[in-house]
């Protein structure tokens, strides 16, 4: 039985390929609580400050955003296990630290707009499942469009701006919780968003 945590937190993630937000951002949130969250991964500079999130498909692979990977954020560690640490306890025992070893972005990601914002990353040692750590469980059949209609709410997880003035980093990981929306709708509003002269909704 796959978590539909873990689902639909991907889901997001993967939506990028259709959904760039170009100018709008999420920020703020709230320290997650949940231990089910134990496949966060926090990708650091080599001074360790955080610089982007992802999600521990297994081992070795991290699924993150393609802009992640751009020369001017230079990532140099993944740590994983600090869920529901400070992001100053990667020492400890139970945060798990290892060098990045490459970013693989979509072929087609384009920077300017962040159309197909997605990327794998190829980590140099293993991580280890523990009990603070834990790979996400993909779904086992494929995702329809109707699934706004029985999952009317996902969880975006990170290490982003708490403020959008300071642009102060969070220590620990930061929750929120959006509304699911159909296929149909996330390419409208993109689409209205990239060609502004096409329609009057507004594009959340």
């Amino acid at each position: 039985m796959y978590s539909f945590h873990s689902e639909f937190i991907l889901l997001l993630l993967l939506c990028n390929q259709y959904c760039a937000a170009l100018k709008g951002r999420i920020v703020g949130g709230k320290v997650c609580t949940n231990e089910k969250h134990e496949f966060a991964v926090a990708l650091a500079d080599k001074t360790f400050i955080v610089k982007c999130g992802g999600s521990l498909l297994e081992a070795r692979w991290v699924l993150t955003a393609a802009h992640c990977c751009n020369t001017m954020v230079h990532l140099r560690y993944a740590m994983a296990g600090i869920s529901t640490n400070p992001v100053e306890e990667y020492i400890s025992n139970s945060v798990t630290v290892t060098t990045i070893e490459a970013c693989i972005t979509h072929p087609d990601f384009q920077q300017d707009d962040l159309l197909n914002d997605i990327a794998l990353i190829r980590l140099e040692r293993p991580i280890k499942e523990t009990a603070t750590i834990s790979y996400v469980q993909l779904p086992t059949t494929k995702l329809n469009d109707d699934i706004h209609k029985w999952c009317t709410q996902a969880i975006v997880m990170g290490w982003g701006w708490l403020d959008y003035h300071t642009r102060k980093r969070p220590s620990r990981l930061q929750c929120v919780t959006l509304d699911v929306v159909s296929s149909k709708d996330c390419l409208h509003y993109y689409h209205s968003r990239r060609n502004p002269d096409t329609s009057s909704e507004p594009a959340y």
